[in-house]
């Protein structure tokens, strides 16, 4: 509990901390048959190299949950700063598959929808799922990773969007 605050409850406490937490922005995609499905996601995070590997979250109320557990395969589409037109359509504005009428897209050697652009995209098969908290946790087996040379990812904080900014400091060793 911040001492500068009166906290009304432990979900707003959570909340106004998580604001204080940036993400890169990433559209999660998957297709079953010919229907492709997309969301918005923040939710997202490497998990491991050996062998490489990422961590989703997805709402069981998604409309890309059901067949992203029939299909077991998803995408990662990591937006750029010049793509935050994608995050409406994604985000519900915009139902089915008229989301991908936003952007270019194409698909990826998996068969995956892959936005054009973005400033990396993540393949993966699904390795295993748990349920939490109305969420399915997915974590996925890289099977294809594309990116660009520059680097300006869409970062949300606070409840905007956000640039990246190199700070002049002590090198921090390569990862």
């Amino acid at each position: 509990m911040s001492q500068d605050t009166q906290p009304t409850s432990a979900i707003d406490d959570f909340k106004h901390a998580m604001r204080r937490l940036t993400a890169t922005v990433s559209l999660v995609t998957t297709i079953e048959g010919e229907n492709r499905y997309g969301m918005v996601a923040t939710a997202v995070c490497s998990l491991g190299v050996a062998p490489p590997s990422l961590l989703i979250s997805v709402a069981h109320t998604a409309s890309l949950h059901d067949p992203l557990m029939r299909s077991r395969r998803f995408g990662v589409n990591m937006l750029s700063t010049e793509q935050s037109f994608l995050v409406g359509p994604f985000s519900g504005m915009v139902k089915g598959k008229e989301r991908f009428a936003f952007g270019e897209w194409i698909r990826s050697c998996h068969g995956l929808p892959r936005l054009l652009g973005a400033q990396a995209s993540v393949f993966c098969d699904v390795a295993q799922t748990f349920e939490h908290s109305g969420h399915t946790v997915v974590i996925g087996t890289v099977i294809e990773t594309i990116y660009q040379d520059a680097i300006r990812p869409l970062l949300y904080e606070n409840g905007r969007f956000v640039r990246s900014e190199v700070l002049e400091s002590a090198p921090i060793a390569n990862r």
